[in-house]
């Protein structure tokens, strides 16, 4: 078995650190594009949830209205 050199080692370790880092580089390019994907679902998801509070808060507000107050109103069987 021939003993590698000390050259031929370094030259090893810097070829291993160089796939090491070129992995490394797709996983965080990978990572990037689901935070950003994230980031746009929670942005759809906040529109989603504030027009589900403007249309909750209207059919309250129509529900509660004076002339309608149907909360309070007794069933006509009573």
């Amino acid at each position: 078995m021939m003993e590698m050199t000390e050259r031929e080692q370094l030259v090893e370790q810097i070829n291993d650190l160089q796939t090491q880092l070129a992995f490394q580089e797709d996983t965080i390019a990978a990572l990037n594009q689901m935070v950003a994907k994230q980031q746009a679902d929670i942005l759809e998801l906040q529109s989603q949830i504030a027009l589900i509070i403007a249309e909750f808060q209207r059919v309250v507000s129509q529900v509660d209205a004076p002339s309608g107050n149907v909360i309070q109103e007794r069933p006509p069987h009573y």
